[in-house]
């Protein structure tokens, strides 16, 4: 997600561009945030984007007040580790069917705050798999290597719109490119179990393979699906018209943009190894 934040900047800086070119811009507060319902210190991430021909290596934000807030009355605050990372003081786990917003007090007195977002609950992963395909090997073309791929089943729950994104894992490591984000609304298949081919996920003998589906809401969704046509299609033959990217996050006594998003999601995990 840190990746592809600082990916999300340029668009935004470019969309809001004119056709003169830009002497100066200003540094936007960018936000990042996910609060699941897994019973661990949450966590918040602070930083600034790079004014234009800014030669500054470090644009964290260290000395920020925060807390995270629920419709329960309850309130968790975090404290500043370390590269604009905040903790939550304790760990805690997002309770279903509850709200949840972050309040950030700045060390220049302004306060910025996000939208509400409901953590919805999900389903379980029912199980998980692999299959293969071959391919020429790269070492020598004569030779068909096998590239293996998760296969999840999962079962949507048929009582409202689902929105989920999808995060894979090899060897512990997360994909983090832009390609590799993906979302999937339970459009065409509500209610009904459904199963997802990972097929643009490669994998080899011994990997071990992990994948996580998280439940959003539909804002996070629309959110990240712009985001994902933003980084991934300019400048090819499928291009989207360059837009801005607008998180769910504005100051509480200013009118200026705050970038970035903090979201709610539901998680469910499981794993194995190829042998």
């Amino acid at each position: 997600m840190k990746h592809l934040l600082t990916i999300s900047l340029a668009i935004i800086l470019l969309a809001c561009s004119t056709d003169d070119p830009p002497i100066a811009s200003t540094s936007f507060l960018v936000v990042e945030g996910w609060l699941t319902d897994q019973d661990t210190p949450q966590y918040v991430r602070l930083t600034r984007s790079q004014e234009f021909l800014s030669t500054e290596a470090n644009n964290f934000v260290s000395d920020a007040e925060i807390q995270v807030r629920s419709s329960r009355s309850e309130q968790f605050t975090f404290s500043h580790q370390s590269n604009g990372l905040y903790l939550s003081d304790v760990p805690f786990a997002g309770r279903p069917n509850t709200s949840y917003w972050v309040r950030i007090s700045l060390s220049n007195g302004s306060t910025v705050e996000s939208d509400l977002e409901m953590l919805p609950t999900t389903t379980t992963i029912d199980s998980l798999t692999f299959d293969f395909y071959l391919r020429p090997s790269e070492d020598d073309p004569q030779i068909d290597e096998r590239v293996y791929y998760p296969i999840a089943f999962s079962k949507d729950d048929g009582s409202l719109r689902n929105y989920y994104r999808w995060k894979l894992y090899k060897n512990d490591t997360l994909f983090a490119d832009p390609e590799h984000l993906i979302l999937l609304s339970d459009r065409f298949f509500d209610g009904n179990a459904y199963q997802n081919d990972f097929t643009n996920f490669e994998y080899k003998l011994g990997d071990k393979i992990t994948v996580e589906k998280l439940e959003i809401s539909q804002n996070a969704y629309e959110y990240l699906s712009l985001l994902k046509s933003q980084t991934t299609t300019l400048g090819t033959v499928s291009s989207v018209s360059p837009a801005p990217v607008k998180g769910n996050l504005h100051y509480l006594s200013s009118t200026t943009q705050v970038l970035g998003y903090y979201g709610v999601a539901s998680v469910r995990q499981d794993s194995l190894t190829i042998n």
